[in-house]
C-alpha cells in the first residue's frame, strides 16, 4: 500500500505519536489514546465504528532500531512512539481503497486505514472521492478532517 507524491497539503497535524503498530503511508489513522500535553498515540483502526480519524499518514511506522541504520532522508521512516507528520486537510492519491469508488462519492474510514465509499455502521466521514482509480489503483481523496 502507498501514498503517490502528487497531492495538495492544506492543513497538517504534527502533534501526534506512532502506535506501536507497522503502518504503511497512505492510510487515515484514528486516534487510540488521548494523551496529556501533544503527544496522542495514533494507529490503523481495526474497526471504523467510533473511530476518530486523524489524518493522512505520510512515512512508513516500524521497529526501527536508530542505532543500528541510519535514518534516510530520501525515504522517511518512523519508530514506534515517534512524532508523525499527518496531512488533515488536502488532497492525496492513494491505494488504499476498499472497493471501487466513483468520483464525488463520499469516503468512509474503513477497516486498517483504508478509505471506502461504503460506509460500515458507525464509520465517520473522511472526505469525498476526486476521481476514478488509475490502472495501478490510485485514487485521489479530497481529505476533510
Amino acid at each position: 500500500m502507498a501514498l503517490k507524491g502528487d497531492r495538495t497539503v492544506i492543513m497538517t497535524e504534527m502533534k501526534f505519536v506512532a502506535a506501536s503498530q507497522a503502518m504503511t503511508a497512505g492510510g487515515i489513522v484514528s486516534l487510540d489514546t488521548a494523551a496529556s500535553g501533544n503527544n496522542g498515540t495514533v494507529s490503523y483502526a481495526a474497526n471504523p465504528s467510533g473511530a476518530l480519524p486523524i489524518g493522512v499518514l505520510t512515512v512508513n511506522v516500524g521497529d526501527y532500531d536508530w542505532t543500528a541504520r541510519p535514518r534516510f532522508v530520501e525515504k522517511p521512516d518512523v519508530a514506534y512512539g515517534e512524532q508523525l507528520g499527518l496531512i488533515a486537510i488536502g488532497q492525496v492519491r492513494t491505494n488504499m481503497v476498499s472497493g471501487t469508488p466513483t468520483t464525488g462519492q463520499t469516503a468512509y474510514l474503513a477497516a486498517s486505514g483504508y478509505v471506502s465509499a461504503t460506509q460500515a455502521t458507525g464509520a465517520p466521514t473522511v472526505g469525498q472521492f476526486v476521481s476514478e482509480g488509475d490502472a495501478d489503483g490510485y485514487y485521489y481523496v479530497d481529505v476533510r478532517l
